[in-house]
C-alpha cells in the first residue's frame, strides 16, 4: 500500500480531548515501550496459558509503525497510556473493496467505562475511513467480559456477524 495521504496523517494526529482522555497514533520508542507494558497487562489478564514473548511483541509493534496499512493507536490520560488498539486495512478476500480489521483492542480494567474505549474505536474508524475502508470489523476473542463488550459494540452501531471459537491442540 502506498504512503498515507495528507488527510490520513491529519486524521492520525488524535481525537479531540474530552474527559482528559486523548487518542493518538504511536510513533516513538517511548510509545512502543508503553504499548509493550500495556500488552503485558492484557496478557496477564487474559491468562490463557500461552507463553509471553516481550521481544516478539516489541518487534511486532515496531514493524507496525513502518507500514501505512497498519494502525497502532494509544489512549492516554495525564500522559499515561491506559489503552490501545491495533488494526490493519486490506482488500476483502472476495472484493477489491477495503476492510479495516481491529486486530487488538485493550483498555486497562481501572479505565473501563471511561471514554477511552469509545475514543479508540472512533480513532480507528477515522483512520480506516480516511484510508478508503468501506467496512470495519471488530473481533472479540479475549474471553474478557464478552457480554459487556457485546453491549458496548452494539451501542456504537456494530452488528454481530459471527463468533470466535477456540480449541487447544
Amino acid at each position: 500500500m502506498s504512503a498515507l495521504p495528507a488527510t490520513a496523517a491529519r486524521a492520525q494526529e488524535g481525537v479531540a480531548p474530552s474527559s482528559g482522555v486523548t487518542v493518538r497514533v504511536a510513533r516513538t520508542a517511548e510509545d512502543i515501550a508503553a504499548r509493550v507494558a500495556l500488552a503485558r497487562r492484557a496478557f496477564e489478564e487474559l491468562n490463557d496459558g500461552l507463553p509471553y514473548d516481550e521481544d516478539m511483541v516489541r518487534r511486532t509493534f515496531e514493524r507496525r509503525l513502518k507500514r501505512s496499512d497498519r494502525c497502532l493507536l494509544q489512549a492516554e490520560l495525564g500522559g499515561r497510556v491506559i489503552g490501545g488498539a491495533a488494526g490493519a486495512i486490506a482488500p476483502h478476500y472476495h472484493s477489491p473493496a477495503l476492510g479495516a480489521t481491529l486486530e487488538g483492542y485493550y483498555v486497562l480494567p481501572e479505565h473501563r467505562g471511561s471514554l477511552a474505549a469509545v475514543k479508540l474505536l472512533h480513532g480507528f474508524r477515522r483512520w480506516a475511513r480516511t484510508n478508503g475502508a468501506v467496512r470495519m470489523y471488530v473481533g472479540v476473542n479475549s474471553g474478557i467480559d464478552i457480554a459487556r463488550t457485546d453491549r458496548f459494540l452494539k451501542r456504537l452501531g456494530f452488528r454481530m456477524t459471527g463468533g470466535n471459537y477456540e480449541l487447544a491442540l
